[in-house]
């Protein structure tokens, strides 16, 4: 399906995706084939909860292809941060992924559907 267009939306819902980070990467949020609608994400929030800085990698993926959003950032020792400034739409086929350096990492997506 082609992205739809905006001025005939029948659906815009908002949604949040939570996710302990791990050191595999993994989807917080993904836009399967066949959903017929466009996902827009508005923030990636990361928190470290240890007591040691660790760093996080987000990644852009489309189909196989991964682009780099964040490479190898370091979240401080018990602090967060909003990893997006600007929304990025996910089309059919698209992720996001997290993966940390350790365990201790958690991340939060704000997203819109939007069909």
């Amino acid at each position: 399906m082609a992205a739809p267009n905006f001025k005939s939306l029948s659906l815009i819902n908002g949604k949040s995706s939570p996710k302990a980070v791990t050191v595999a990467a993994a989807d917080i949020v993904a836009n399967p084939n066949g959903s017929n609608k466009v996902l827009k994400v508005n923030a990636l929030y990361i928190s470290n909860t240890t007591a040691g800085d660790l760093k996080i990698n987000v990644t852009f993926k489309r189909g196989v292809t991964s682009f780099h959003i964040a490479n190898d950032i370091v979240i401080p020792k018990e602090a967060s941060l909003d990893l997006l400034r600007k929304h990025v739409y996910l089309e059919e086929n698209d992720s996001i992924q997290v993966k940390g350096s350790a365990v201790g990492l958690e991340a939060l997506a704000a997203y819109e559907e939007l069909a």
